[in-house]
């Protein structure tokens, strides 16, 4: 299965890997690696970052 996104070289379609309920987006989302991202969109700056902890971990203990 894929999904078909517009890039500069036109319609590409990528393969779905999975699938996740995101109860905030609005209208969906998908998510890609970033390596990819820029192999079809180029290089810009992050506009989005996750970060999942382990369920004992806090935030205010994470390191750079």
């Amino acid at each position: 299965m894929t999904v078909p996104l517009y890039t500069a070289e036109g319609e590409t379609r990528f393969a779905i890997a999975g699938v996740y309920y995101d109860y905030n987006a609005q209208g969906g989302a998908v998510m890609m690696d970033l390596q990819t991202l820029i192999a079809h969109w180029g290089a810009a700056g992050i506009n989005g970052l996750a970060l999942y902890l382990e369920p004992d971990r806090h935030a205010s203990t994470i390191e750079d």
